[in-house]
This record gives structure tokens, C-alpha cells and sequence, in this order.
């Protein structure tokens, strides 16, 4: 993401972002536990231990704070992705982004719980809606271009268009990953992951009598 927020002065770049950084974590933390609504940022600097007056150094106001707290979410699913965007192998590169993307732990649950609540949000915020649709776009292109690159290579199947293919899988990624939160005994990490093995199952290509490559016969 562009730095749009100037350092104070005499402090080290370094300490500018992680003090951000921290400011962020908190944040998440207030939404989870209470809510955006309640996500003030008297309770967000409460939380980080702060004062408001370091809040405001970093950020004009909360709603500058809460847009920067997902898009920071945005940021980190970005970077995986374009590390996966030339990946030889698209079949461990899918495993790759679902196992960094699915809530398998406390922190990712965490992102997933602000999220849902940004989505939750957008309905009613054009603002929230226009940026989100952005960023899931950008996402979803690039699933596309693995899927396209899979179909060339002859790992993903040719027969349904790799636009489709992309949001089936992104469809089932973010089914398991919002519900999974809420019902964490019926999804635990290795169903999860088992989940998605069978979503990539759809996506490969099939052989005589409708036989994944290197599958036996019985």
C-alpha cells in the first residue's frame, strides 16, 4: 500500500510503521470484541495502550483508522498472491493461498472477524462497498490468471472457463473461512484443508470415464 502518512519527526521510518502496525493490531482486536461501532478510538488507544493523541498522529480520524485496518488485511492476501501469480506449479500454488488464507489460527481468525464486519458494513457505506469490490476484483483476476496458466499447463481442466473456475474456488475459500469462526468444532484446521483438497478436486481435468489422473480403477 502508497505511504500516505508522513513520519514524526526525528523517529525512524522502521518505528513509524510498526507504531502504526500496532495501532492496526488493536484495532482489529476492538472490532472483534465489540464491534465497529463501538471500535472508537478512545477504546482503540486504550487497547494499544496509547493515548489518543499518538492515534491521531498516525490517523486523521477513525474513519481514516478503519479503512487503513482492512486495506492493511487487503495488503497481506495481495502479496500472496502475486508471489503465487508465476508459480510453475498451480496446484500447489492454490495450497498454498488456501492455507495462508484459511482461519487455522487465532490471528487469521482475528482478520476474518474484521472482515466479516467490513462486509457486514459496506451495505450501507458506498465508500466501503467501492473499495472492497476493488480490492475482491483485483483478487479474483489474479485467481483467474492462475486458473488460465493451469489450463495451458494441462493441471486445471479446459472444459468450464477459468473465470468460472476461479469463482468457484474463491467461493468455497470464503464459505469455510466466514463460518468457520462461528463453528469452530465442525471446522477444525484439517477438515478445513481437507475441504479445499476436495474444491481443487473439481478443478482438475479427468480422464476416461470421468478418472483424475492417477487415480486407480477399481
Amino acid at each position: 500500500m502508497t505511504d500516505t502518512f508522513a513520519p514524526a519527526a526525528g523517529r525512524p521510518r522502521g518505528d513509524h510503521d510498526a507504531r502504526r502496525q500496532e495501532v492496526v493490531e488493536a484495532t482489529w482486536r476492538v472490532i472483534h470484541r465489540s464491534g465497529i461501532d463501538k471500535a472508537s478510538l478512545r477504546a482503540i488507544a486504550r487497547e494499544a495502550g496509547f493515548t489518543t493523541g499518538v492515534i491521531t498522529h498516525y490517523f486523521a480520524d477513525k474513519e481514516e483508522l478503519l479503512a487503513f485496518a482492512v486495506a492493511t488485511i487487503f495488503d497481506w492476501i495481495r502479496e500472496r498472491t502475486e508471489q503465487l501469480a508465476e508459480a510453475e506449479d498451480v496446484i500447489a500454488a492454490l495450497r498454498t493461498l488456501y492455507d495462508a488464507a484459511l482461519p487455522v489460527d487465532e490471528a487469521r481468525r482475528l482478520q476474518w472477524s474484521v472482515w466479516l464486519a467490513f462486509l457486514s458494513r459496506a451495505r450501507h457505506n458506498p465508500a466501503y462497498a467501492d473499495a472492497i469490490l476493488s480490492w475482491h476484483s483485483s483478487f479474483r483476476r489474479r485467481l483467474e490468471g492462475l486458473m488460465t496458466r493451469g489450463q495451458e499447463a494441462g493441471s486445471i481442466r479446459r472444459d468450464v472457463p477459468a473465470a468460472v473456475l476461479a469463482d468457484q474456488f474463491n467461493a468455497a475459500l470464503d464459505g469455510l473461512a466466514l463460518m468457520a469462526p462461528f463453528e469452530r468444532d465442525r471446522f477444525p484446521p484439517a477438515y478445513l484443508r481437507e475441504l479445499m483438497e476436495l474444491a481443487i478436486g473439481n478443478l482438475t481435468p479427468t480422464t476416461a470415464a470421468g478418472q483424475a489422473p492417477g487415480e486407480q480403477r477399481p
